[in-house]
C-alpha cells in the first residue's frame, strides 16, 4: 500500500531566488510526486507562470521514507540506500530531458531548474497542460477507435525515435508516461518520467542501473533482467503493448506479456466491419510487435512505423497495391452478388450445373479441376493453379455460345476467391487479386478501359497526382519481373467476361490485353462467344451440358424432361434449362407442349409474372399494373439496352419509363391488351408519377424481386442475360408494328370523327334554318364554310394570279392544292371554283374529277384525283418547261398525300424524250402497256410471312430473291414462291457476318467467320462455291463491260458492298485470314472510289451514282466525290470533302443500311432500331427530304424493291416526271 502524501494546495516551496506555490497534485510514480503550480512574476506579481513540480518522493514498500507535519522527508536507515538510487536515478532523468529538449525542441516542456528543499529534491518544468493516455482511455470508456489509437501511438513512436537515434532507452514506456497535449488536429504526444532512460552501454555494463517494470508493459527480456537483450526493441514491445491497450481497453495478461498467447483481435469491436486486409495487417504488427523473441520483433521506430502507416492506408483504403486491388476486387464481387437477386444461384454449390471444356488437343475435363478449384467454396480460394497456364503465363480464352455457363463460371471463381462468409474473409499477404470486369460495358474505343476499371474505387496517395501517373503506378505494381522470390505469385488475376459483347472498335480493347497479359504479374481468363482471332489466347470451349446430366438434374427436381427432341436439345445450355425449370416449377408450363425456344422464354417471364401477381389479394386490380410491367415496360427496358449497345443509367432508362408512363391512360394499349380494359388507373401501380413508378416497378419488381434487371459494377442497368435481352427486344419490335398502326389509326379516326361531328352539326343547323336559307343565302355564299374551302378560294385565285403573271411553277402548284384539298368535299368546292373567274383548265376538268370520284370505292378516288393532278400539270406546261429542280417536290405534292406513292426524279433526262417518256414495257408491265399509278406498287412475290429475316435482296436476273438473316437464308423463285433452298450456315456462334455482293451478271452471300473462314455461296441456288471461282464471281465483275473495267464492279453490286468506310476492323481482320485467298479483292470495299465512271443513263435512278454499305456497326464515314458522311448515333453529319464545311446534319432515330448518291440528290437506306423495320429517304443537294420509301429493301435495274416482313415483297419502277405523265394519260 503507497501511504506516500502529497503537499497541499497552496502549500509554498521556498527555493532561492524562485518561491512556488503548489497547486494540485497532477500524478505519481515510483519514484516521483508530481504537482502543478504557479510563481508570481518578479515585476508584476499579479502575472502567475504555470510550472509543473516534480518531488523526488520514492515509494518504499517497508514504509522507511516518508512526509513529516512539516512536508520534509524522514529516511530511515534501511531506506538510505534506495533512496540514494532514485536520487541517482532523478538527476540523471533532469540531464536525459534537457539533453532531449535540445534534440527535439518543441515536443518536451522546458527544464527550468532543480532545487533542494524539504530534505529531498524538485525539478521545476515549464508546463503546457496536457493529460495522460491512461486518463484518456479510462474518459473514454476503456478503449480508443483504432485511427485514433494509431495516430497517438504514431506520435509517441515520433519522440522514441528522437531517443533511441540519441543513444538512450526509455525502459518505462506505459500509458500514465505518455502525455496528449492540446486537442484536434493541434494535438502533440510526448514521453515523460525519464527516470529508467539508460545508454545502451550502461545497460550492458553496469548491473545496478535501475530497470522499471510494469505489469501488461514491460518486455520479457527486461522483466528476466536479460540485460544482454534489451535494446530498442524492449521499447517498441511496451509501445505496441499500449497500442493494444488502447484498442482493446485492457492490458496483456501475464501469458500474453511473456508471449505464451498472443492477444487475439477477433473480438475487437467493430473488427468485422474492418476491410480483410486490415484484419490481416493489424494481426502481423501485434504478433510481430509482441514477439516474445527481441530477434523477431521490429528492429526500429521506423520499421513499425511503416507498418502502422500501411495499416491506417488499409483501413482508408489509400494507395494503388496488392492489398488494395484484393479489396476493390472483392468488394465488386460482394456488391454485385448482394445488389442482383438474380445472382444468388452463385452461393449455392448445388445450383452450380457441371461445366465441362474441351481443351484444344480434344480432351474434356471439368472446367473448375482445370483451373486448379474446387467448386465448394470452403476449399482454398486459390485458382488459375494450372503448371502450365503458370508456365506460359498466357492469357485463357473461355469459348461458348449464348447461355453455355460463361458468366457464371466467372461468378463461381470469384465467389470462391472471397469466401463463403465475407465478414470473415481473411487477407494472406501476396496474395493475389481476383478482379471481374464485364466488357459489356467497353464502348468508345477506350485503349486504357480495363486500367481505368482496376483504379475505380481506389484512394489515391497525395504523390499520385493524376490518372496518367495512377495507370504507370499500377503497371509497375503488376510487373513483378523483378522479383525472382515472387515471379510465380501473380498480383492480379483478371477476369474479362463477354468480349464479343464489346461495343466500338475492340481493337484498342486488345492491345490493352496484350499490354497486361506481358506483365509477370497478372493472370487473365477471358469468356466470348466468339474467337476474336487473337493468337495471344490460350483456348478451350465451354461444352453444352451432357444429355445424361440434364436427365439427372430434370429428376433431383422432380420434372419430367420435354417430349420435344429440339426442346430437350435446347436444355443443354444451362441458362436455358434454368429457365425450364423455373418455369415447369411454377406450374404454368406443360413439359409436353413447348415448341420453341421463343415458347420456353415467354412462358419463363409469364411464370415470373404470375408469381408476383399471386402474392397480391384475389382479383386485386394492382395485376393489371403487375402485367403491364412485364408485358409493356421491360421490353422496352430491354429495347433501349440493346440499342445502346452496353449497360444505362437509372437516368438514361427513366427516359423509356417515362415514355411508358405517359401511354399507360392512353387508349392505344388497351387496344392491343384488351383485358386491361377497366383496369388502366390501376396500370400505374398507385403511382402519382413517373418517378414514383420507376421505383414500384423498376427497382422494386424487376431488379430486387424478379431479379431481371441488374446493375453492373458501375451500379447501372442491363437485362440479365444477353438471351433474354435478345428475346425481348425482338417483343418490343413485334409490339410496335401493332402498335405505330394502333396510334396511326387512331389519329385518323380522330380526324374523321372531327369532321363527321362538324358536318353532322352543319347538318342540323341546315335543316333548323331551312326556311331561312333563301333569306340568308346570298350571305352564307360569302362566308365561308370551312377552312378548306377558305384555302381552296385562296388557292385557285393564287393560280389565276401567277398564270397571268406567267409565272407557271406557282400556277401549278396553287392548282395542286386546289385539287388535293377538293376530293373531301368535291361538291362544294366545284361551286365555289365554277362561280369564280378561276383557272380554266381546273374548272373545266372538275366535273370529270367528281364523276370519277363517285365511281371509285374504297379511297381509289384519291388517286383519280392524283392522276388529273398531273394532268393538269401538262396542261399547264403548254410554256417552256418548268425548272427541274420543281420536280421532286411537285411530284411528292401530287403523290405523296394521295396515294403514299413516292417519285424519283432525273434532272438530266430530256422531257421530250420519248425514250425517257416511255418506260419498257416488259421492265413495268406483263401486259405491254403502260401501267396505271394504281399499279405502281405491284406484288413481286409471296412468301411465308413466319421466316424471320433481316435483309432481302433480289438477283440480278429478277428469277430468284434471297432472303437472309445472321445466321442462314432461303431462296425464293420468284416465278411461284417456291423455296429453292433453305439453308443454315454453321457454326453460327462465331459467325461474324454475313454480306451479299451482286456484280453484273450473278450474285453471291459472303459469310465470314471470327476465325478468319470466308464461305460464297451463290445467291440463285445456294451452291457453295469453290475458291477458284468465288474470286470470279465475288470480287472481279463483268470486265467485259466498259463501266466495270477499271472498278471491278457494275453499280448494282456498289450498293452491297459500299465505299471506303473509314474504321471497319472486323472486316479487314476477317479478309486477311490465312483462309480466305481473295481477301485483298474482297477490299475493294474498302478501296474503290466509283465516281464519275458508269453512264447508266437509261436509269432513271443510277445518273453518276455512287453507294455505300453501313450495315457494319463499326463503320463510322463514308466517302463520295463531294461529300464525306459521318455516321453518328442518331443521324448523320455531312461535310463537304474538298473545303471540309459541315453542311448538316441529318437527325434520324435508326441505322443506315446504305447510301446512293443520284445527281445531286443523295438516297439514304435506314433500319429503324425500334422495330428494325426499312425505309429511306431521298434529299436534294440542300439535304432537305424529298420523298420518304417505307420499308424499301433493295433497288435494280430501275426498279424500287419493297419488303414489310408481312409475307409479299412489292415492285415499284422508278419514274422520272415524264414517264409518270404518259402513265397518267393512260386514265
Amino acid at each position: 500500500m503507497d501511504r506516500r502524501t502529497t503537499l497541499n494546495k497552496n502549500d509554498r516551496l521556498a527555493f532561492p531566488g524562485l518561491e512556488c506555490v503548489i497547486d494540485a497534485p497532477a500524478g505519481r510514480g515510483s519514484s516521483v510526486l508530481a504537482y502543478t503550480g504557479y510563481y508570481p512574476d518578479q515585476e508584476d506579481p499579479r502575472i502567475r507562470h504555470r510550472v509543473l513540480i516534480r518531488e523526488l518522493f520514492p515509494y518504499d514498500p517497508s514504509g522507511g521514507i516518508l512526509r513529516s507535519k512539516e512536508n520534509a522527508l524522514e529516511i530511515e536507515k534501511r531506506s538510505e540506500v534506495l533512496y540514494t538510487h532514485y536520487r541517482e536515478s532523478f538527476l540523471r532523468a533532469n540531464e536525459v530531458h534537457s539533453r532531449m529538449a535540445e534534440e527535439i525542441p518543441g515536443e518536451l516542456d522546458l527544464h527550468i531548474n532543480t532545487f533542494t528543499c524539504n530534505n529531498t529534491l524538485y525539478s521545476v518544468m515549464g508546463y503546457t497542460g496536457g493529460r495522460s493516455l491512461e486518463e484518456e482511455i479510462r474518459r473514454l470508456h476503456d478503449k480508443l477507435k483504432l485511427l485514433r489509437s494509431l495516430k497517438i501511438i504514431r506520435g509517441a513512436l515520433q519522440v522514441l525515435r528522437a531517443f533511441h537515434e540519441t543513444g538512450y532507452l526509455h525502459l518505462d514506456v506505459s500509458p500514465d508516461n505518455i502525455l496528449l497535449i492540446g486537442s484536434g488536429d493541434r494535438e502533440r504526444v510526448t514521453l515523460i518520467d525519464y527516470n529508467s532512460v539508460h545508454t545502451f552501454s550502461e545497460i550492458r555494463s553496469d548491473s545496478s542501473a535501475f530497470l522499471s517494470m510494469k505489469d501488461g508493459y514491460t518486455a520479457p527480456e527486461v522483466r528476466m533482467g536479460q540485460r544482454s537483450y534489451i535494446g530498442p526493441q524492449s521499447d517498441l514491445f511496451s509501445m505496441t503493448a499500449v497500442f493494444w491497450h488502447c484498442i482493446s481497453g485492457r492490458k496483456l495478461s501475464d501469458l500474453e506479456q511473456i508471449g505464451s498467447v498472443f492477444p487475439d483481435p477477433s473480438g475487437l469491436p467493430g473488427w468485422e466491419n474492418l476491410p480483410a486486409s486490415a484484419r490481416s495487417m493489424l494481426r502481423i504488427i501485434l504478433r510481430k510487435g509482441l514477439s516474445p523473441s527481441p530477434r523477431k520483433r521490429y528492429g526500429s521506430v521506423a520499421e513499425i512505423l511503416k507498418d502502422l502507416g500501411e495499416l491506417e492506408d488499409r483501413i482508408n483504403g489509400r494507395g494503388i497495391t496488392r492489398w488494395a486491388l484484393w479489396e476493390n476486387g472483392r468488394a465488386r464481387c460482394l456488391r454485385l452478388m448482394q445488389e442482383n437477386i438474380s445472382l444468388q444461384y452463385i452461393r449455392d454449390e448445388n445450383r452450380i450445373y457441371p461445366l465441362h471444356v474441351e481443351k484444344a488437343d480434344g480432351d474434356r475435363t471439368e472446367l473448375f479441376d482445370l483451373l486448379g478449384i474446387s467448386a465448394s467454396a470452403d476449399s482454398s480460394r486459390a485458382f488459375f493453379n494450372s503448371r502450365a497456364f503458370f508456365k506460359t503465363n498466357r492469357p485463357l480464352l473461355l469459348l461458348g455460345g449464348g447461355g453455355t455457363g460463361k458468366t457464371t463460371a466467372l461468378f463461381r471463381l470469384c465467389y470462391t476467391a472471397c469466401g463463403p462468409d465475407p465478414r470473415k474473409a481473411e487477407y494472406r499477404e501476396n496474395e493475389a487479386a481476383v478482379f471481374y470486369i464485364s466488357l459489356y460495358g467497353y464502348r468508345n474505343s477506350s485503349s486504357h478501359f480495363i486500367r481505368d476499371t482496376l483504379l475505380e474505387g481506389l484512394q489515391f496517395k497525395p504523390e499520385t497526382d493524376s490518372m496518367e501517373t495512377a495507370r504507370r503506378e499500377l503497371l509497375q505494381l503488376l510487373d513483378n519481373s523483378g522479383s525472382s522470390r515472387v515471379s510465380s505469385r501473380p498480383v492480379l488475376q483478371l477476369l474479362l467476361d463477354g468480349f464479343n459483347e464489346a461495343s466500338g472498335d475492340t481493337g484498342p480493347l486488345l492491345e490493352e490485353i496484350r499490354l497486361l497479359a506481358s506483365l509477370s504479374g497478372v493472370r487473365i481468363l477471358m469468356t466470348s462467344r466468339s474467337d476474336p482471332g487473337e493468337p495471344l489466347f490460350e483456348k478451350i470451349t465451354l461444352c453444352r451440358l451432357d444429355p445424361v446430366d440434364i436427365r439427372r438434374i430434370l429428376s433431383e427436381e422432380g420434372i419430367l424432361p420435354p417430349e420435344n427432341m429440339e426442346i430437350f436439345d435446347l436444355l443443354g445450355f444451362p441458362i436455358l434449362l434454368s429457365i425450364y425449370i423455373q418455369a415447369v416449377k411454377s406450374r404454368e408450363t406443360n413439359p409436353g407442349s413447348l415448341q420453341s425456344r421463343e415458347q420456353l422464354l415467354r412462358e419463363y417471364f409469364d411464370g415470373l409474372r404470375n408469381k408476383e401477381i399471386s402474392a397480391l389479394p384475389q382479383n386485386s386490380p394492382e395485376a393489371a399494373g403487375i402485367d403491364a410491367v412485364f408485358q409493356y415496360l421491360l421490353p422496352e427496358a430491354a429495347a433501349q439496352i440493346h440499342r445502346a449497345g452496353h449497360a444505362v443509367t437509372d437516368t438514361e432508362l427513366m427516359n423509356t419509363v417515362q415514355k411508358c408512363y405517359r401511354e399507360l391512360s392512353g387508349r392505344a394499349l388497351t387496344a392491343i391488351y384488351p383485358r386491361w380494359i377497366g383496369h388502366t388507373g390501376a396500370l400505374r401501380l398507385g403511382a402519382e408519377n413517373a418517378d414514383e413508378w420507376y421505383g414500384c416497378s423498376v427497382l422494386d419488381i424487376l431488379h430486387r424481386r424478379a431479379g431481371l434487371l441488374v446493375r453492373d459494377e458501375q451500379g447501372r442497368l442491363r437485362i440479365l442475360h444477353q438471351i433474354m435481352e435478345e428475346y425481348l427486344e425482338e417483343k418490343s419490335r413485334q409490339f410496335h408494328l401493332q402498335f405505330d398502326r394502333v396510334k396511326r389509326r387512331q389519329k385518323l379516326t380522330l380526324g374523321f370523327a372531327a369532321a363527321a361531328a362538324g358536318f353532322f352539326l352543319v347538318t342540323l343547323f341546315g335543316i333548323y334554318n331551312f326556311r331561312m336559307r333563301r333569306q340568308i343565302e346570298e350571305k352564307h355564299r360569302q362566308m365561308l364554310l370551312s377552312e378548306t374551302e377558305m384555302l381552296i378560294v385562296e388557292s385557285v385565285r393564287n393560280s389565276e394570279e401567277a398564270l397571268a403573271n406567267e409565272d407557271r411553277r406557282e400556277a401549278v402548284d396553287e392548282a395542286v392544292d386546289a385539287v388535293l384539298l377538293s376530293y373531301a368535299d368535291l361538291e362544294q368546292t366545284e361551286r365555289v371554283v365554277l362561280e369564280e373567274d378561276g383557272f380554266d383548265q381546273l374548272r373545266n376538268d372538275l366535273p370529270l374529277i367528281r364523276e370519277r370520284i363517285f365511281q371509285e370505292q374504297n379511297g381509289q378516288g384519291q388517286e383519280t384525283v392524283a392522276a388529273k393532278t398531273i394532268q393538269f400539270t401538262r396542261k399547264a406546261d403548254a410554256a417552256p418547261a418548268i425548272d427541274d429542280s420543281y420536280y421532286p417536290a411537285l411530284a411528292q405534292k401530287a403523290l405523296t398525300d394521295a396515294l403514299g406513292i413516292y417519285v424519283f426524279s432525273d434532272e438530266n433526262s430530256d422531257e421530250n424524250s420519248d425514250e425517257n417518256r416511255q418506260p419498257a414495257s416488259d421492265e413495268y408491265s406483263d401486259d405491254n402497256r403502260p401501267p396505271a399509278l394504281s399499279g405502281m406498287e405491284t406484288k413481286f412475290l409471296s412468301y411465308d410471312p413466319a421466316y424471320h429475316h433481316t435483309e432481302t435482296r433480289v438477283n440480278p436476273d429478277q428469277k430468284t430473291v434471297l432472303l437472309y438473316s445472321a445466321g442462314g437464308f432461303r431462296i425464293l423463285s420468284v416465278k411461284n414462291g417456291e423455296v429453292l433452298c433453305d439453308l443454315q450456315l454453321p457454326d453460327q456462334d462465331s459467325l461474324l457476318r454475313t454480306e451479299y455482293l451482286r456484280n453484273a451478271g450473278a450474285s453471291c452471300l459472303k459469310a465470314v467467320w471470327s476465325d478468319g473462314t470466308v464461305r460464297c455461296y451463290d445467291a440463285s441456288n445456294g451452291r457453295l462455291i469453290p475458291q477458284s471461282e468465288s474470286e470470279d464471281l465475288c470480287f472481279t465483275g463483268n470486265t467485259d463491260s466498259d463501266e466495270t473495267k477499271e472498278t471491278g464492279f457494275d453499280i448494282d453490286m456498289v450498293m452491297d458492298m459500299g465505299l471506303a468506310a473509314a474504321e471497319d476492323t472486323h472486316s479487314n481482320k476477317a479478309d486477311n485470314s490465312d483462309k480466305a485467298d481473295y481477301s485483298d479483292k474482297a477490299d475493294h470495299s474498302d478501296k474503290a472510289d466509283y465516281s464519275d465512271k458508269a453512264d447508266h443513263s437509261d436509269k432513271a435512278d443510277n445518273t453518276d451514282t455512287e453507294t455505300a454499305s453501313a450495315r457494319d456497326s463499326h463503320n463510322k464515314e463514308y466517302l463520295t466525290d463531294k461529300y464525306r458522311l459521318q455516321i453518328i448515333p442518331g443521324g448523320i453529319v455531312i461535310f463537304d470533302r474538298t473545303t471540309g464545311d459541315n453542311l448538316g446534319e441529318l437527325d434520324v432515330d435508326a441505322d443506315v443500311s446504305f447510301i446512293s448518291r443520284t445527281g445531286d440528290n443523295l438516297l439514304i437506306g435506314y433500319r429503324g432500331l425500334e422495330d428494325g423495320s426499312c425505309f429511306a429517304l431521298l434529299l436534294n443537294k440542300n439535304f432537305e427530304t424529298l420523298a420518304e420509301l417505307p420499308d424499301l429493301c433493295d433497288l435494280l435495274d430501275g426498279a424500287l424493291f419493297f419488303d414489310n416482313g408481312n409475307g409479299s415483297i412489292r415492285k415499284t419502277p422508278v419514274y422520272t416526271l415524264p414517264e409518270l405523265l404518259d402513265a397518267a394519260s393512260g386514265l
